[in-house]
């Protein structure tokens, strides 16, 4: 059986007819790909107060949501890369019904480089719910990623909306 520069199996002019078999080569493939791709998600285990900004989402007594290369971190509130490559990376957080100030969420690498970030004034009487995804990012062995909370109305919290909690993820890009 031949297969293509990307190594996805394709069944030759001389190969012997046997769809089912070539189907089955070529569905094994690409579902090898798919389960090895690097990915990550952390997710906050209780409400969390800003008594002072910005500060690093706290993500003791969280959760891994998932996690294909050990790159979660939960003690140091961080994901670590594992593996070099260009990622996604995802966060959201909720803070508390405040009127007055401004929100802030800050994904950091390497904790200095600021890489992804938005900022919101604050909406009387809701919540505010902050979820952002970048572009993709080249990140390198042991780069690490946490997500940075900001406001100027001490204090706030960081609760939870529609049932969850604030996340950082990170997912491998595929097409590498």
């Amino acid at each position: 059986m031949a297969a293509t520069p990307g190594g996805l199996p394709y069944p030759a002019l001389t190969d012997a007819p046997d769809v089912a078999y070539w189907n089955q080569q070529l569905a094994q493939a690409v579902e090898a790909r798919i389960a090895n791709r690097p990915r990550c998600k952390i997710v906050a285990g209780a409400t969390q107060t800003l008594a002072t900004s910005p500060l690093t989402v706290d993500f003791a007594g969280g959760t891994v949501a998932y996690d294909t290369n050990g790159m979660a971190d939960i003690p140091n509130d961080q994901i670590v890369i594992k593996t070099a490559g260009w990622y996604r990376i995802s966060a959201r957080l909720v803070f508390v019904s405040n009127a007055t100030g401004y929100r802030a969420l800050v994904v950091q690498r390497n904790g200095s480089e600021f890489i992804l970030d938005d900022y919101r004034p604050a909406v009387s009487g809701t919540v505010t719910i902050i979820t952002v995804t970048s572009e993709p990012i080249l990140l390198a062995v042991s780069d690490t990623i946490r997500l940075q909370a900001a406001q100027n109305n001490n204090p706030l919290s960081l609760i939870t909306a529609n049932g969850r909690y604030s996340h950082l993820a990170v997912d491998w890009v595929a097409g590498q």
